[in-house]
C-alpha cells in the first residue's frame, strides 16, 4: 500500500514540478517568412500573439537589430496596442510565477524606451493584470523580469503574458522583444507532497 501511494503522488505533481510553462512562439520564430510591420488583431499574422486592435508599426524581423534567441525577434512601437500571449497553464493558489523577457531599445527619439511587462489571467477573453512592472530598455538584449505569487485572484483561469511599449510623448520608439519565458514554482503543499512521493519511492528501492 505504501508503494502505491508513493508512486501516485509523484505522478500527480510531477508535471507542475517541471517549472516551465509553454509560451507559444516564445521567440517569434513563426511565421519566419519575412519582415512584418503591422499585424491584425486575431493572431493570424504572428502565431501565439494577439492584440486588441491592429498594429501599425509593430511586428517581427531578423538581421538588424539582431535577436537573443533564434533568428527572429518581435518589436513593438509606442502608440500601438499591447501584445499578449495566453498560455494553457491553469493557475493554482500559491503558485509563484517568474516572467522573463529579453528586450532592447531598438530606437527611440529620447532613449530609453519604456516597456511594461505583465502577467494576467483570462476570463472569457477579458484580461485582468495580476502583476506588472515598467522597465527602461537599453541596447544589448538584457533580460527583464516580473514575479508574482498567486493568492486568490485568477485561480482556475489561464495565465497570460502582456507586453506594451509605454514610452511617452509623440516621438516614435521601437522596443525589440525575444525569448519570452514563464516559470512556475508550485505552492508549498504541492512541493511537500512531491517530497513525500520521492521518499515513498526511495523506501520501495531500499526494500
Amino acid at each position: 500500500m505504501k508503494s502505491f501511494v508513493g508512486v501516485a503522488v509523484l505522478c500527480l505533481v510531477s508535471p507542475v514540478f517541471a517549472g516551465v510553462i509553454d509560451v507559444p512562439n516564445y521567440s517569434f520564430e513563426q511565421p519566419g517568412s519575412g519582415k512584418i510591420v503591422g499585424w491584425d488583431n486575431a493572431g493570424a499574422d504572428i502565431p501565439g500573439w494577439s492584440s486588441d486592435r491592429a498594429a501599425s508599426g509593430s511586428g517581427v524581423e531578423s538581421d538588424w537589430p539582431g535577436s537573443s534567441n533564434g533568428v527572429w525577434a518581435g518589436f513593438v512601437m509606442n502608440g500601438d496596442p499591447s501584445i499578449f500571449n495566453l498560455t494553457d497553464h491553469v493557475i493554482s493558489a500559491g503558485e509563484q510565477f517568474t516572467l522573463l523577457v529579453d528586450a532592447q531599445d531598438n530606437w527611440s527619439a529620447s532613449p530609453p524606451g519604456l516597456l511594461e511587462i505583465a502577467l494576467y489571467f483570462d476570463v472569457d477573453g477579458a484580461r485582468t493584470v495580476m502583476e506588472s512592472t515598467t522597465v527602461q530598455t537599453w541596447w544589448g538584449w538584457p533580460t527583464y523580469t516580473v514575479n508574482h505569487t498567486v493568492s486568490l485572484n485568477g485561480v482556475g483561469q489561464k495565465v497570460g503574458i502582456q507586453l506594451t511599449n509605454v514610452t511617452a510623448g509623440s516621438d516614435s520608439s521601437w522596443i525589440g522583444l525575444d525569448n519570452v519565458r514563464l516559470e512556475v514554482i508550485p505552492e508549498p503543499t504541492t512541493i511537500a507532497l512531491l517530497s513525500l512521493g520521492i521518499m515513498g519511492i526511495r523506501r520501495i528501492r531500499r526494500a
